[in-house]
C-alpha cells in the first residue's frame, strides 16, 4: 500500500471540529482501504481446526485494525487525546469518539440553525453581505453533518430579503428556472443598485418640486430675489412706493408726505359728509 499517495489532509480533532474530522479520517480510511474495520465486527479468533482462509482472514483484519486505530490516535488533538479510553479495535474507537463528540455537534447545529432562522435582511443593509452570511451558516451546518440543499438556500435567501425586493420575490416565484447562489447575488445587487437611483431621482424630484413651490408663493407675496446679490426685488419695489409718497402732495390739503387716501383731513371729511347724507336718506 503505497500511505503516500492515499494521504489526505486530515485536521486533528479538537472537539469542535468533529464533524469535519469525521469526513476527513473516513476518506482516508477509505483510500488506505482500511475503513471495513470501522464497520465489520471481529472475526472469531482462529484455532487450530480454522481453516487458512479464516487463518488468513483474521491475520489481516488484526493488521488493518492495528493500523486503522494508529491513524485515527495519531490524528486526535494532543489537549484530548488522553481523554479518550483505550479500546481493542478500530470500530470500538470511532464509536466512542462519536458518542463522546457528537452531543457537541448537536448543540451547534442547533446554534447553527437558530442563526439561520433568525437572519433577516434589514431596509438599510448590504443584501449581499446578507446572503454571503446565510451561506456561512448553511456551510458550518454542512460541516456539522446537517446537509442543506442548495435550491432550499436559496428559497430562504430570497425569502428572508426585506420589502423592498417584493418584485424581486414575485418575479422568483413565477419563474419556472432554478436561480443558483451566485446568480441571486447578482440578481439581488442589481436590483438593489436599481432601487438606490430611484431613490435619488425621486428625492431630485421632490426638491425641484419644492423649489417651484416656493417660487410661486414667494412670487404673489412680492418676494422674488434678484438674479445679482442684494435685497430681493419685492423689497425694492417697495422702498421706490415709500419715496413716491414721500415726495407726492396729497390732493386733498396739498401738503406732502402723504397721499389723499392716507390724508387725515380727507378722512374727517369724509366721515362728516356720511353724517350729514345719512338722515336725508332716512327720510326717503
Amino acid at each position: 500500500m503505497d500511505f503516500q499517495n492515499c494521504a489526505v489532509r486530515v485536521d486533528p480533532l479538537t472537539g469542535s471540529n468533529y464533524s469535519t474530522w469525521k469526513r476527513q479520517i473516513t476518506l482516508q480510511l477509505g483510500l488506505l482501504d482500511f475503513d471495513f474495520v470501522l464497520t465489520e465486527a471481529r472475526p472469531v479468533v482462529p484455532t487450530a481446526e480454522s481453516t487458512d482462509v479464516e487463518k488468513a482472514t483474521f491475520k489481516k483484519w488484526e493488521k488493518i485494525n492495528k493500523l486503522c486505530m494508529m491513524v485515527i490516535r495519531g490524528s486526535i488533538h494532543e489537549t484530548i487525546s488522553g481523554g479518550i479510553p483505550e479500546t481493542t479495535t478500530a470500530k470500538e474507537l470511532f464509536e466512542l469518539i462519536n458518542k463522546q463528540f457528537m452531543g457537541t455537534v448537536h448543540s451547534r447545529q442547533y446554534n447553527c440553525l437558530a442563526q439561520l432562522f433568525s437572519l433577516y435582511c434589514d431596509e438599510t443593509g448590504s443584501v449581499r453581505e446578507h446572503i454571503l452570511k446565510l451561506s456561512k451558516l448553511v456551510i458550518n451546518l454542512r460541516d456539522l453533518g446537517f446537509t442543506i440543499e442548495d435550491e432550499l438556500m436559496v428559497h430562504m435567501a430570497v425569502a428572508k430579503l426585506p420589502s423592498k425586493f417584493d418584485t424581486l420575490k414575485v418575479n422568483y416565484s413565477t419563474q419556472g428556472r432554478k436561480w443558483n447562489l451566485n446568480e441571486l447575488i447578482n440578481i439581488c445587487v442589481a436590483e438593489e443598485e436599481r432601487l438606490k437611483e430611484s431613490k435619488t431621482e425621486y428625492a431630485n424630484l421632490g426638491v425641484h418640486k419644492s423649489s417651484k413651490k416656493n417660487f410661486k408663493k414667494n412670487f404673489k407675496k412680492g418676494k422674488i430675489m434678484k438674479s445679482g446679490p442684494g435685497q430681493s426685488s419685492g423689497t425694492k419695489a417697495n422702498e421706490e412706493n415709500k419715496e413716491e409718497k414721500n415726495d407726492a402732495a396729497c390732493f386733498f390739503c396739498g401738503k406732502k408726505g402723504h397721499i389723499k387716501k392716507d390724508c387725515f383731513r380727507y378722512k374727517e371729511w369724509k366721515k362728516k359728509r356720511e353724517c350729514v347724507h345719512q338722515p336725508e336718506q332716512d327720510k326717503k
